[in-house]
């Protein structure tokens, strides 16, 4: 299990205290909504020190709705805010499902496109995706699929019981590539291998 993906109230406070230990700490709230302006909501209020990082970009269509951000433009952002290799980031959100349901995909888009110090170079990490043909793959050969979209479209149960195998590969999708990120999370921090389907069932649907 990965005891250091989340951090308590209590520890955040303790290093915003004492900065000048921390200098590295970068907190980012990246909260995002469809239906209002959360760059708003963070001028009004956010943790101490905290800067606001929108993770979603303008590129989205029919198809892909919660696109990826381009890579260029992810990348931009990140150093026009000083993050680079060691830099210490702690994500938090105001959005749906105890911020989870942003958070995550902001840890998942962080995860993927790895930060290099100096010349901030960006890799795409391919073990973390699963685009569309390897997906039709993966369900020709049944391999551990979890749906991960909102109880209200499917009635989920906790990972054990639905006999989730934590020591075998997993793909996670949902509509458009946002709330399956935290499942893809859960079951990293519980110490097992997933990855994102990111184009989800809106791709999925047209293509198939």
């Amino acid at each position: 299990m990965s005891n250091d993906m989340f951090v308590s109230c209590q520890w955040l406070k303790n290093r915003i205290a004492n900065r000048h230990l921390f200098q590295n700490l970068v907190i980012l709230d990246v909260s995002w909504a469809s239906d209002k302006n959360m760059e708003d909501e963070f001028l009004r209020e956010h943790i101490p020190g905290a800067q606001f990082f929108n993770i979603m970009d303008d590129n989205h269509t029919d198809m892909y709705p919660r696109n990826l951000p381009s890579v260029e433009n992810f990348q931009s952002r990140a150093r026009a805010i000083g993050i680079n290799n060691d830099s210490h980031l702690v994500l938090y959100s105001k959005s749906q499902h105890g911020g989870l349901f942003v958070s995550g995909r902001a840890w998942w888009t962080f995860s993927l496109i790895s930060l290099e110090i100096g010349e901030f170079s960006t890799n795409v990490r391919g073990n973390l995706r699963v685009e569309f043909d390897e997906m039709v793959q993966i369900v020709k050969t049944h391999g551990q699929i979890i749906d991960s979209r909102a109880s209200d479209k499917l009635n989920l149960k906790v990972l054990t019981e639905k006999g989730v195998n934590l020591n075998q590969p997993t793909v996670c999708y949902c509509n458009s590539g946002m709330s399956s990120c935290s499942v893809v999370m859960a079951i990293t921090y519980c110490g097992g291998q997933a990855r994102l389907y990111s184009g989800g069932y809106n791709e999925w649907k047209r293509k198939t």
